[in-house]
Parts: C-alpha cells; structure tokens; sequence
C-alpha cells in the first residue's frame, strides 16, 4: 500500500476545503477591492471611511483557523512529532492568510502590508480559541464583534485616531502593537498546538 504524503492526510482530517474557499474569496478581493473603503455601517456613518483592507482580515484569520479544525475526531495517540505538525499546519495557514489577504499590495494600496498583517494575526488568535475551545459555528463571533465595535465605537470624540482596544483601525503599527499582537498569537497558537481539544463535529 502506498503511504499518504504527511500534507495530504493532514488535508484529508482538517477542514482545508472551507478554509481554502475563504482565503480564495480574500485574495479575490483583497485585489479587486484595494482602492475601496467603507464609509459607515447602515444609518451610522464613520468620522472617516475605513479601508476594506484593514477588515478583510477578518475573514482570513477565520480562515486560517478554520483549516486547523481536526474534522475526523479520532480518538488517536499524540506522540511528540504531532506536536510539531500542528506547529508547522497553523503557522503554514496563518501565512497562508496574511500572503491572501495583502494580495491588494501589488495595485500599491495606500494601506501598507503591516497593518494588514497585524490584524491576520489577531483575528487568527482569536478565531483559534474559539474554534479549539468553543465551537466551530460560533468563529466568527469574536471577529465580528471586535470589527463592529471598533468601528462605530473605536474613534476618539472631538480627538485623532482610536482606542487602544481599536487597533485594527489603525493605519499604522507600532512596535507595541506587533508585540502585544504577536503575544496574543503565539498565545492562542501554543493553546493548540500543546493542548489540541476534541469537540462534537463541526463542518461534517
């Protein structure tokens, strides 16, 4: 019998197909849409339009956390080299999403790569603990939640900028913003890699 290469049965137990469709449809827009910028979320209108690149990741880290979704739900032994392979299946994924989601940068966007790829990063850690430690279904949440509440809420009255809390907001990243992002990261990543949860099925 011929042995399954190492990424293809890894593909075949995770969740790879939603996640590859999501960061498909990022990639896509992210380079139709480089030039476009949200002015307001239904009656409430922003003191100044939003870059869709700065939420598009969003859907990437969901994405990203998603292909880490161990679909087959085996009982199996966890030797040391599985440790390793989901370091290097969500580390491969989640550069996965910031490569999809800067996509807009070869069009010379007026949002540079970093901010881009600091919010990957965020919207990856959180997805990741809500996938591995609530459920599948409810990824999305956290996300949501931080980007509309940044976005009617994160701007300074009667003052420049956003809140600390808003920081996917901004244009800009400070050498405190890539630790703390990159803190929280390797938080939620070190969460699944060491203690992998098992859950009911999710995406079937």
């Amino acid at each position: 019998m011929r042995k399954m290469p190492v990424v293809q049965a890894w593909s075949a137990v995770h969740a790879v197909r939603p996640a590859r469709v999501l960061l498909a449809m990022v990639a896509l827009v992210s380079l139709c849409g480089s030039q476009v910028t949200v002015s307001g979320v239904g009656l409430f209108l922003f003191d100044s339009p939003v870059s869709l690149l700065l939420l598009l990741p969003a859907l990437a880290g969901m994405g990203a956390a998603i292909a880490t979704d161990n679909t087959a739900r085996l009982p199996l032994p966890d030797p040391p080299r599985s440790v390793l392979a989901r370091a290097g299946w969500v580390t491969a994924w989640t550069c996965l999403a910031v490569l999809a989601a800067n996509v807009a940068q070869v069009t010379g966007p007026e949002v540079t790569w970093q901010p881009t790829a600091r919010n990957v990063l965020l919207h990856t850690a959180l997805s990741l603990v809500t996938l591995h430690y609530v459920h599948a279904h409810a990824v999305w949440l956290p996300s949501l939640a931080l980007t509309l509440c940044s976005m009617l809420f994160g701007y300074r009255v009667g003052e420049p900028g956003h809140y600390w809390w808003a920081v996917i907001m901004d244009l800009e990243v400070t050498p405190t913003q890539w630790v703390v992002t990159g803190v929280l990261f390797t938080a939620a990543a070190l969460a699944y890699v060491v203690f992998p949860a098992v859950r009911r099925p999710s995406w079937g």
